[in-house]
């Protein structure tokens, strides 16, 4: 009986694509990271097999664009944590919202938090560009 891995490749791209990508913004906490619903994306693929999990989780991952606007510094940095290097590394897009600057006297200084997440993105996320 023919698998899905008899397919060509080509078209197991395909499916991940109209499965795993969408056109507006992913907010991973609730389209990848939670349990239940995820708004579009078909996350469970993943766990179908090693094989799967393979092809499909730079597709994933490469193809979205991930919205942090609304979450705090920990947050950006727990979800590199889930993910993975393997796949961080496969991050091209990422949404966060610019830090507040705090003054004293003449200087602008970031929060702390802040500055370790986007340590951790430049390390840990050299492919993003936007």
């Amino acid at each position: 009986m023919p698998s899905f891995s008899d397919l060509p490749p080509e078209l197991r791209q395909q499916v991940y694509e109209l499965c795993l990508v969408r056109k507006e913004p992913v907010n991973p906490w609730r389209n990848i990271l939670k349990r239940g619903p995820s708004y579009g994306l078909v996350v469970n693929m993943l766990r179908v097999s090693k094989a799967v999990y393979h092809e499909a989780a730079p597709v994933l991952y490469s193809r979205n664009i991930f919205d942090f606007d609304d979450r705090c510094s920990e947050a950006l940095a727990l979800f590199l944590d889930r993910i993975g290097p393997a796949n961080a590394d496969q991050l091209r897009h990422i949404i966060v919202a610019f830090p507040k600057l705090s003054r004293s006297s003449e200087y602008f200084h970031l929060d702390q938090g802040f500055v370790a997440v986007f340590s951790a993105l430049q390390s840990r996320c050299p492919r993003v560009h936007t």
